[in-house]
């Protein structure tokens, strides 16, 4: 049986979707990361007649909540931490973790540790916790390091310059102070007061990814920085590439591939004319002049802000966001593209999931390779809840399309459809959108043809080997 990619599965939760009220007033999710069992944990925050507090949930594979962590699968903040967003998740040994967020102030930022059951590690830090002051900046990622070191990255702004900030804290929470100058460090980058976006790791370096936006200048600022929190002088200029854009509002999210460098420009604002695209570029900084069109694609739907990028074993971009109705509500979208920019026809809806049902926050690859997102529910259908959701999705047997080897045409067809291959003698199938047989056979010349044209009109799925191809028939 073949479904296709990018639809829900109804035997998660109830039809795809999973509900949870928290507390009986707002619950928010902010990200998601998945155990190697395959257990689920969340992380956002949930909100009390005393204010917001974070709040922690695990989920089994099926989508019920893990009654073995927490209280019931849930571990409500009491004050430990009193945090409104997560920025960051580590696992360590045997499935405890850290936690690394901002306190209400966004000027103090709490590392803390649970244990596995989701209890608080009471011997790290103080508490469990370690409180980090930035005053002038923000951390925004961790990564644990040898010997269960534990490393912060984030930016600081200093008298009019831009710094990496990067601490270092021993594995029971307390500062290294062998690292740099009594345990952090400050690397300058540019006389500018960037907003740090995201942080993403890749073969030994961080990529920090910053923008600048004001009615006469923005642009995107991406530097790489080792663990020791030296530029890497042999990308762009002096460590950083700057890419310049179109003079006002402006989003801006990063991701490091094995292809390149990833960078989507989007606007704050759902105006008229503004322009969405991504562009890649190579590791020493350079436009990947090999990537759409030189350099750059435009992304699809006026108003679809993604809030993350993700690339799949098979090499598949995954842009996971929102598509916003430009008043208060948004609703979850995510797009597929081909590695050379080309939209995935394949996916979904002719490339692209999108649902009214909840606001995405975030998107992670399960360990059986289907896409879940998670979010909150909208505001105007009652208390605002946790939901999470499965998509369907195969992110290691189905082959790129662009290579070539394949083709068919026409497509769209009113029912006889021409296959070329540079090879003969290979077994197909033809499916429709619910995963439905439709039609099997053997194709034995370079040249060969399907006929639909007993079958209603629709779209169909031509599955040969590991590739699968969207049919048309019209």
């Amino acid at each position: 049986m073949f479904s296709q990619d990018g639809i829900l599965d109804t035997s998660f939760g109830i039809e795809g979707y999973i509900q949870t009220d928290i507390t009986g007033d707002h619950d928010m999710i902010s990200s998601a990361i998945v155990q190697d069992d395959g257990k689920i944990l969340i992380g956002g925050n949930s909100g009390l007649s005393s204010g917001n507090f974070y709040t922690l949930a695990r989920y089994l594979p099926n989508g019920a909540l893990d009654s073995s962590f927490g209280s019931d699968g849930i571990f409500l903040g009491d004050g430990i931490i009193d945090y409104e967003r997560f920025f960051d998740f580590e696992f360590i040994d045997n499935n405890d973790f850290l936690v690394l967020g901002p306190t209400s102030t966004y000027t103090t930022f709490s590392l803390t540790k649970f244990f596995e059951d989701g209890t608080v590690d009471l011997s790290f830090g103080t508490g469990g916790s370690t409180y980090i002051e930035v005053p002038e900046g923000t951390i925004k990622k961790m990564m644990v390091v040898e010997n269960g070191k534990i490393l912060l990255v984030g930016t600081s702004y200093i008298n009019d310059a831009l710094y990496i900030e990067m601490r270092r804290f021993l594995e029971d929470g307390a500062v290294d102070v062998t690292y740099g100058d009594n345990g952090y460090k400050r690397t300058l980058v540019a006389a500018n007061e960037d907003e740090l976006v995201n942080i993403e790791f890749f073969e030994g370096h961080f990529y920090l990814f910053m923008k600048m936006a004001s009615p006469t200048n923005s642009f995107a600022r991406i530097a790489k920085v080792d663990l020791e929190g030296n530029l890497d002088m042999s990308f762009g200029v002096s460590g950083a590439i700057v890419q310049y854009f179109v003079p006002g509002p402006l989003r801006i999210l990063g991701h490091v591939t094995e292809d390149g460098i990833l960078l989507a420009r989007t606007s704050n604002l759902c105006l008229s004319g503004q322009q969405r695209t991504l562009h890649r570029f190579l590791f020493d900084g350079t436009v990947d002049q090999g990537f759409g069109n030189k350099g750059s694609i435009p992304i699809e739907g006026v108003h679809f802000f993604p809030n993350k990028i993700m690339v799949q074993p098979n090499g598949r971009y995954l842009l996971s966001g929102n598509t916003s109705e430009c008043f208060e509500t948004h609703f979850y979208t995510v797009k597929r593209y081909f590695s050379n920019g080309a939209i995935d026809t394949s996916f979904a809806n002719d490339g692209t999931y999108y649902t009214d049902v909840f606001d995405g926050k975030d998107t992670v690859l399960l360990n059986d390779g289907s896409l879940l997102g998670v979010g909150w529910s909208h505001w105007f259908n009652n208390d605002i809840d946790f939901v999470l959701t499965k998509l369907l999705n195969n992110p290691l047997g189905v082959a790129d399309q662009e290579k070539g080897a394949i083709s068919v045409y026409p497509n769209p067809a009113t029912g006889i459809f021409t296959v070329s291959s540079q090879t003969n003698h290979f077994e197909y199938a033809v499916f429709d959108s619910s995963g439905r047989l439709i039609s099997e056979g053997n194709l034995s010349e370079k040249s060969s043809k399907i006929d639909l044209t007993s079958v209603q009109n629709g779209i169909y799925f031509l599955k040969i080997e590991n590739r699968v191809i969207k049919l048309v028939k019209q």
